[in-house]
């Protein structure tokens, strides 16, 4: 009777734990994807969580990101994410961006021949409007480094993990490689080409 009653109790624990790991992965990848194929484009830490990741479902030719929770060490849970954007025909990017009181995750795949080499998040001009030409340089933004946010574009793409959201970050510029300005989404805006002189 006392085995009887040590195994149902050994069964009972293991069917809690099998529920407690059942959405829970050993890689990255299979946290992220339940049934397409996903490639991670970029990961980065955070400190006591996990990490956030951008990433491209091959299947459906789209990207997105995750928020993955990491668990004992090495296993990670899908905590929410954002996922099928891509550029649309005609503009320079696509921005995807989630968030909570601690931080905001933004994401951007540029437009394969857009010539965009930086993206800046931030804003320190005032006034400015959705019709009005107005005139920044990537120099301009570094030298109010203290309201922007500056990445190197990397295949196409840029991740940034912030600390907050604001409607700040959520003005995005793009410049070239001589760092003129290409292309804007200002807050609550479409992402446009900027040519203006």
């Amino acid at each position: 009777m006392k085995k009887v009653i040590i195994g149902a109790f050994a069964i009972g624990i293991i069917t809690l734990v099998l529920l407690k790991f059942d959405h829970m992965h050993v890689s990255a990848e299979e946290a992220i994807s339940h049934e397409n194929d996903v490639k991670i484009i970029e990961s980065k830490d955070i400190k006591n969580y996990g990490k956030i990741v951008l990433f491209e479902d091959e299947t459906f030719r789209t990207f997105g990101i995750s928020r993955l929770e990491r668990k004992f060490g090495f296993l990670y849970r899908s905590d929410g994410g954002t996922f099928g954007y891509s550029v649309e025909a005609g503009k320079p990017f696509k921005a995807t961006g989630m968030g909570d009181h601690s931080r905001f995750v933004v994401a951007i795949e540029t437009a394969p021949r857009s010539k965009i080499q930086y993206i800046a998040l931030g804003n320190h001009l005032k006034g400015v409007s959705q019709t009005a030409p107005y005139h920044l340089s990537l120099n301009d933004v570094k030298s109010h480094s203290k309201v922007y946010h500056v990445q190197k574009v990397k295949n196409r793409y840029a991740l940034f993990v912030l600390n907050k959201y604001t409607e700040s970050n959520w003005n995005i510029r793009a410049f070239d490689k001589k760092g003129r300005l290409v292309a804007d989404k200002l807050f609550a805006g479409e992402a446009r080409y900027v040519n203006w002189k």
